[in-house]
């Protein structure tokens, strides 16, 4: 904590390096969770797929 009383308001490029921070941060959350969606929806359509040939298999039999 700055104690210094002339010192009340952060510089321009503090604001901007925090700017930065914050905006990386957010593209980083955003990638991470499309590629947690695009795994999860490719484990989907795999169970989808073997549960179909499954059942396509067995009404063949």
């Amino acid at each position: 904590m700055d104690l210094n009383p002339n010192c009340t308001s952060r510089t321009t490029s503090e604001k901007d390096f925090i700017r930065f921070l914050f905006l990386e941060k957010s593209r980083f959350l955003k990638l991470t969770s499309g590629v947690f969606q695009l795994i999860i929806g490719r484990t989907a359509l795999s169970q989808e797929y073997f549960l179909f040939n499954y059942h396509l298999i067995k009404s063949l039999s």
